[in-house]
């Protein structure tokens, strides 16, 4: 698609910064880049309830736990899910994702296929066959 991973403009994600560092770029940069989200939503500074690990993503803005909003603020380049929780990648996130991406970055990593964030099915239908799509589950060819 053309971007090293350090021309990415932001990902939702659930992993670390490594790809970043090894393009170049400097850890605390590449953290300003990784919004994140947990079960209890977007890891902001007001948060009380943040692990050490998750403290170095923390943002200085609103906190949300739609993942919809998010998306629509900070306009992500990929959406990398690893939650276990079926259905996260719905028909609007991935229509605001090609809106704002001539190849929205969709890699819905968790498994078994049941949890899956979102099928290849549904992430090329509603992106009009734009999305770049990774699974960790194993779905039909296309």
């Amino acid at each position: 698609i053309g971007r090293t991973v350090a021309r990415v403009r932001e990902a939702v994600v659930s992993t670390q910064s490594t790809g970043m560092e090894k393009e170049g770029m400097a850890k605390e940069e590449a953290h300003k880049k990784i919004f994140m989200m947990d079960s209890r939503g977007l890891i902001v500074k007001t948060r009380t309830d943040l692990s050490e690990h998750k403290i170095h993503f923390a943002k200085d803005m609103a906190g949300t736990k739609s993942l919809e909003e998010v998306v629509k603020t900070i306009k992500p380049t990929a959406l990398i899910g690893a939650s276990a929780t079926p259905n996260t990648f719905t028909k609007p996130i991935i229509e605001e994702m090609t809106r704002n991406n001539e190849r929205p970055i969709i890699f819905a990593l968790s498994n078994p296929t049941s949890k899956s964030e979102c099928t290849a099915d549904e992430a090329y239908t509603w992106s009009n066959n734009k999305a770049v799509f990774a699974s960790g589950s194993p779905f039909p060819r296309y």
